[in-house]
């Protein structure tokens, strides 16, 4: 590494990869805005759309290209809080139909995956 980007982090990511012998199997990619709340910046949530991936032509110099997880519209928002949200935000998010879930994008493409195989047809 470039004496810039050496720290003990990428140091360990490079022997992990080395140690296990890991190779890229899937190319995930979204459109991400981040937000804070004004007057508290400890809040934060970050909104993805365009979530998109592929498993051919892992190379990042190929583009930025990749099947949708979801319609182009769709949203995903995920909130930051060390604590307990002001109670105009869970207000908001209550009328909004907005609630708490535990979603992970490499988890439901791994499972899309899966769901469009024979592995479970007998």
């Amino acid at each position: 590494y470039p004496k810039e980007y050496d720290c003990q982090i990428l140091r360990e990511i490079d022997y992990m990869i080395n140690y296990y012998n890991l190779k890229p199997s899937l190319y995930l990619a979204y459109d991400r805005r981040a937000f804070y709340v004004v007057d508290r910046p400890e809040i934060r949530f970050t909104m993805d759309q365009k979530i998109r991936s592929r498993e051919e032509q892992l190379d990042l110099m190929r583009g930025d290209y990749g099947e949708y997880l979801f319609e182009e519209d769709l949203r995903l928002i995920e909130i930051k809080a060390p604590g307990a949200l002001p109670e105009w935000f869970v207000e908001a998010m209550c009328e909004l139909e907005v609630y708490p879930n535990s979603f992970s994008k490499y988890g439901k493409i791994y499972s899309k995956k899966l769901l469009n195989t024979n592995h479970f047809q007998e």
